[in-house]
């Protein structure tokens, strides 16, 4: 074991290790009955019970843990679960959640949102039931466009001014959309050379449970 776990998890290399590891190990120890789990290994993915058609979640080259969790989400209801719970401390999750509700299309979406006190649980079903369909889809632009993850914030406005803002000026909802469906792989493309496009992976450990109760019954 590391004696200096910060040091450790510092290089990339160890922590892709010891992901690699953790899903390989995980997907071995009991579970309770009904429960399934998930775990990706570089762009593969291991579950638990052994499932052998996984076509719809490998290989995986999502290389963030948000957009994995609806691929999760995607593929439960596939299998016919109706409603589904994912959980996370992460804004940009609830986001892409309401942004791909409509493309999903479970009966119910819940996001198990928080910590602590300021614990909740998030109805994205109910969300989208209120708002426009375009708005949805472009949520994310709004959000990667007042500041997400190093894109940068307009200083002395967040979110909530920003969102009042998009309310009051609706006509922004068609810009971002043409955003949205700009041919951003054609432009990659062309930007990193012919041949040359970013090859998405590494490990993630993100395992999902999903309870049969919620399977639909042939």
């Amino acid at each position: 074991m590391p004696k200096n776990w910060k040091d450790f998890l510092r290089c990339d290399e160890n922590k892709t290790d010891l992901f690699a590891f953790m899903s390989r190990r995980i997907v071995h120890l009991p579970l309770a009955e009904g429960k399934e789990l998930y775990a990706t290994d570089g762009s593969g993915v291991l579950c638990s019970p052994a499932e052998s058609y996984l076509a719809c979640l490998a290989p995986c080259s999502q290389e963030e843990a948000d957009t994995r969790l609806l691929l999760h989400v995607a593929d439960a209801v596939q299998k016919g679960c109706k409603k589904v719970t994912i959980r996370t401390v992460d804004t940009d999750v609830v986001v892409l959640a309401v942004a791909s509700f409509s493309k999903i299309a479970p009966d119910e979406l819940w996001v198990a949102f928080g910590v602590g006190s300021s614990f909740r649980y998030i109805a994205v079903h109910e969300i989208v039931a209120t708002m426009n369909p375009t708005k949805c889809l472009t949520l994310p632009v709004l959000r990667a466009f007042t500041g997400c993850d190093t894109v940068s914030a307009f200083a002395g406005r967040g979110k909530k001014t920003a969102w009042e803002t998009w309310k009051s000026f609706p006509e922004v909802t068609g810009a971002f959309n043409e955003l949205l469906c700009m041919p951003s792989e054609r432009f990659q493309s062309r930007l990193t050379g012919a041949g040359q496009r970013k090859q998405l992976g590494g490990s993630h450990f993100g395992p999902l449970y999903l309870n049969h109760q919620n399977r639909a019954m042939n």
